[in-house]
């Protein structure tokens, strides 16, 4: 159920919709176990907007969602008959009590819970703007730009916007454009590639910049970019060049969404390593995308 929600299109937050409600710890149960006890929750967030009740799925903040919320997200996405029989038949149950539950979190255990939010994905990008402006990169570094406004569209569209912004920023040599956030990668079942949604970032932005002065880095803050072991790839503007002249079809490994199988090949017959492989961090905080322009 796990693989078809990630690879079908779906937002985080609606994926955790649906995890919530296939779990014993998720969506608050964990609080619920143990009612009486006072709970301080410091939280590593990986969600756009910083939604405690989506975050790692809420173990220990109240549910605002409900089984009939699941079943839209999968019906929405054309999941539905991608999930074992077991998980549809959990869903279509229901949740008995919930009137109760609600009742419980407003006399009970709210009052007793509290939850703190110690890292983001926003705080990242103020300490990566902060390092960048820092003497150590003044040679180099003339200018910062971030985007505040989190990356949470189609991946396609989502590289559409940074070309443009970075074409209105190329005047002045020496700009960083950074973003983050997490862009929705949406893989059709049969696709048997390996990548993930920084990978296909990658790739995809290789393709807009060939033949310009400028890099992309993509990498996930978790380590492990989708069904890959990379966290991600670091492309210029001479990438698609050096693959064509290997006999790599870029487009191709787009549309087989193979984009680790590219970058691969593009080591093995090229010695031109763009993956970046750091192994699992520890800590996930979204994506990181920085253009070098």
């Amino acid at each position: 159920a796990n693989r078809a929600l990630v690879t079908g299109g779906a937002t985080i937050q609606e994926i955790n919709t649906v995890r919530k409600h296939l779990s014993q710890v998720k969506g608050g149960r964990l609080r619920m176990a143990a009612p009486d006890a006072m709970f301080v929750t410091l939280v590593l967030s990986d969600v756009i907007g910083d939604d405690l009740s989506s975050i790692a799925s809420g173990p220990t903040v109240q549910d605002p969602t409900t089984c009939s919320d699941a079943i839209r997200v999968l019906e929405r996405h054309d999941l539905w008959d991608r999930i074992p029989e077991s998980c549809r038949n959990q869903l279509l149950h229901g949740d008995a009590g919930e009137a109760d539950r609600a009742a419980m979190w407003r006399d009970h255990l709210g009052p007793r819970s509290h939850t703190m939010v110690v890292a983001s994905n926003a705080v990242v990008l103020r300490s990566l703007e902060r390092e960048l402006l820092s003497q150590r990169y003044a040679d180099f570094v003339t200018r910062v730009e971030v985007e505040r406004s989190p990356v949470t569209g189609p991946v396609e569209e989502t590289v559409d916007a940074h070309v443009a912004r970075a074409l209105s920023l190329s005047s002045q040599p020496g700009t960083l454009l950074i973003s983050g956030g997490e862009p929705v990668v949406s893989v059709p079942p049969l696709a048997s590639g390996t990548g993930g949604r920084m990978l296909h970032y990658a790739l995809l932005a290789a393709r807009s910049i060939a033949g310009r002065d400028w890099a992309v880095l993509a990498c996930g803050t978790d380590g492990i970019d989708g069904t890959s072991p990379a966290a991600g790839a670091v492309v210029t503007g001479d990438t698609i060049a050096t693959a064509t002249r290997c006999g790599l079809d870029a487009d191709a490994y787009v549309r087989s969404f193979d984009s680790y199988g590219f970058f691969k090949a593009l080591k093995e017959r090229s010695g031109h390593d763009a993956i970046i492989v750091t192994g699992p961090t520890g800590t996930n905080v979204n994506d990181i995308m920085l253009w070098a322009l």
